[in-house]
């Protein structure tokens, strides 16, 4: 009876260890546009620049309770800024023109895509970490690629690297 109990503790604490990697984030790169983007309140057409962010999960998962960051530092690992969520879009879709952020839920394997805004305060920007998913098991991605998180300071750098 022991052993079986063992078991499903085993089996439970790989079940929690898995859900840590059932969603990703990564930073795909800075790219232009000339869609509406909100920052603040106000929605703005004279940000051209933006860095494109892809979130993905391996089943269909409620976005619910996830947590989603944005940290802005300089060469010297300062931090500029940092937001909680991607700036929304103002997109043409298959509905027709409305807002977009993060979905309600994301559909297994197909990716999402979400935006963030760099204005005038982020012209001295040369690192940026987004922060995404359960708030006790997040995962991260640092761009661009070759830095490394030991190198900057956030609140979820120790959860981010305990999951690696």
């Amino acid at each position: 009876m022991k052993c079986t109990t063992w078991i499903c503790v085993v089996l439970s604490l790989m079940a929690m260890a898995a859900t840590a990697q059932d969603v990703s984030v990564r930073v795909t790169g800075k790219e232009k546009s000339t869609e509406l983007i909100k920052v603040g309140s106000a929605w703005r057409q004279d940000l051209p620049d933006r860095l494109k962010v892809r979130l993905r999960a391996n089943k269909e998962t409620p976005t619910r309770g996830m947590i989603f960051k944005a940290y802005f530092y300089t060469d010297n690992g300062t931090l500029i800024r940092s937001q909680s969520g991607p700036n929304k879009i103002w997109a043409n879709t298959k509905k027709g023109f409305e807002e977009i952020g993060v979905p309600e839920t994301l559909e297994s394997a197909r990716a999402a895509e979400v935006f963030l805004a760099l204005p005038e305060d982020l012209k001295k920007l040369r690192a940026t970490i987004v922060v995404f998913g359960d708030p006790k098991k997040p995962v991260a991605d640092i761009y661009p690629s070759g830095k490394k998180f030991e190198d900057f300071e956030f609140p979820e750098k120790q959860a981010v690297l305990d999951a690696k």
